[in-house]
């Protein structure tokens, strides 16, 4: 009997022993993933060079309008066009402006 329960026990050891190895090898994994992920984020040493501070060309403008008309299905006047210069910007952030965007679309016709 007292074999038996040594050899459970060397048995859960083993089995513990290959688990927490094998949890601690994937914990490096996805630390060194993500170590490389931000090293691929970081922005370069070299600043971009500053927007030009001239807005759209006409054709840009008419573009940009055309396309706000199509994905908004209506006719839609601009009086603004800010360009944004940001190459990291996520798609959280995209998604989230489009919400917006949309929410005024839908608030513009209760007045």
């Amino acid at each position: 009997m007292a074999h038996n329960f040594e050899a459970a026990l060397y048995l859960m050891a083993i089995g513990m022993g290959v688990v927490f190895s094998a949890l601690l090898l994937l914990q490096a994994c996805t630390t060194a993933i993500s170590a490389l992920d931000r090293l691929a984020r970081r922005p370069s040493r070299h600043p971009a060079a500053p927007p030009p501070a001239e807005g759209p060309s006409e054709e840009e403008a008419a573009a940009i309008v055309a396309a706000a008309s199509a994905a908004l299905a209506r006719r839609v006047e601009v009086h603004h066009i800010r360009m944004i210069h940001d190459e990291n910007m996520e798609a959280w952030s995209r998604l989230g402006r489009l919400d917006i965007m949309h929410s005024h679309d839908r608030g513009a016709g209760n007045r």
